[in-house]
């Protein structure tokens, strides 16, 4: 960078009573559908913050290396804001001796900042985006400045201009709407982090029965406003068995579940365990909990939920005796929140997700 504006300074450089400083400034422009803006808005704060400056030559009377932890963050705009114009990134320290030593003729400077915005602030910086080939979004750009008053630098003509690399990048955010459910099988009973592909071998020790862990995540952070109300949750599990309809695979035609499964059951953060209200016909196609929230949220905010649902699959002689077909199977697990009893589910908070176990008799024997 100061290669390119050396012309028009070098006179000056090796002078006693004339200081010459730098600094970086920091730029932000937002491109919407209604136009082009740069500004720095939405009240971030600034943090990580580092600056340094140091000799391109060698030798052991080089000029010492210019860290500062801390420095002038400057805006166009009252200093007891966040918005403004600008970021001014500056050591505050004379740069003479860092460009003139041995008529080196350069520096290298770097600087590193990391701007934060609340929630709300990132609505008012970055624009939204609805598709994703919209170019809306915001790009980030700085100038290098020489000039000779450290309060006046970054207005000084002695400047070189730069953008992201790779033409432009934009910044942009997308709002995300409803609800979010994951459902996994637990290894292990390893509740987070280790889930795995889940396969049932009655050869395995001759096992009739399994116990299966999986574990639903359930967030509801989007629709936080709207849960106040609704203090239960309600879980609906279905079983349903793989076929090939003229050659198409799917899962269809939900199950008797006493017929394919012993039992089913949540454990809640107390331990204690709760069962399905149908969990006693034997002709149930579904099996409904019904849990207060309180009894499976993750910290205090009631946004995110963690149901660990356990059920006991039949395999082996018990399977084989009811005529059933080994097979690959899906759980098929739907959440909502809803009212004491169960009553008045909240439409919006509506998610679904699925597993699928494969029962099968396997001779790993013969499998080279």
């Amino acid at each position: 960078v100061y290669s390119a504006i050396y012309n028009q300074i070098e006179g000056t450089l090796n002078s006693d009573d004339i200081d010459v400083f730098h600094s970086f400034s920091l730029y932000l422009t937002m491109h919407s559908e209604t136009g082009n803006v740069r500004l720095i808005t939405g009240s971030p704060t600034a943090s990580g913050t580092s600056y340094s400056i140091q000799s391109t030559a060698s030798g052991n009377d080089v000029p010492a290396t210019i860290n500062a932890s801390t420095y002038a963050n400057t805006y166009l705009s009252s200093k007891d804001s966040l918005d403004g114009s600008f970021v001014e990134l500056r050591s505050g320290q004379r740069i003479n001796d860092f460009l003139t030593y041995q008529n080196n003729q350069g520096a290298l400077i770097s600087a590193d900042v990391t701007l934060t915005y609340t929630y709300d602030g990132i609505s008012y910086q970055f624009p939204y985006r609805s598709h994703q080939n919209d170019v809306y979004g915001t790009s980030m750009s700085v100038n290098s400045n020489v000039g000779f008053n450290v309060e006046t630098t970054a207005y000084s003509k002695a400047t070189v201009h730069a953008e992201d690399r790779n033409d432009r990048l934009y910044y942009c955010y997308i709002k995300v709407e409803g609800v979010n459910l994951t459902y996994n099988v637990v290894n292990d009973d390893v509740f987070i982090g280790d889930y795995g592909p889940l396969g049932i071998n009655p050869l395995d020790s001759e096992l009739t029965r399994l116990n299966v862990p999986t574990i639903a995540d359930y967030d509801v952070s989007n629709i936080l406003d709207d849960t106040e109300d609704y203090d239960y949750i309600k879980c609906t599990v279905r079983l349903l068995q793989k076929v090939t309809d003229s050659g198409v695979v799917k899962y269809s035609n939900p199950l008797v579940l006493s017929t394919y499964w012993k039992d089913a059951w949540i454990k809640d953060v107390s331990s204690a365990v709760r069962t399905p209200a149908a969990n006693d016909n034997p002709t149930a196609e579904s099996y409904v909990f019904i849990i207060p929230k309180v009894d499976v949220q993750q910290g205090n905010l009631g946004e995110r939920f963690l149901i660990p649902i356990n059920y006991t699959v039949l395999t082996g002689s018990e399977f084989e005796d009811e005529g059933l077909i080994y097979s690959n199977y899906q759980i098929k697990l739907t959440v909502n929140l809803c009212k004491e009893g169960g009553t008045d589910d909240l439409s919006k908070s509506i998610a679904e997700d699925y597993i699928i176990y494969t029962n099968a008799r396997v001779y790993p024997d013969y499998i080279n």
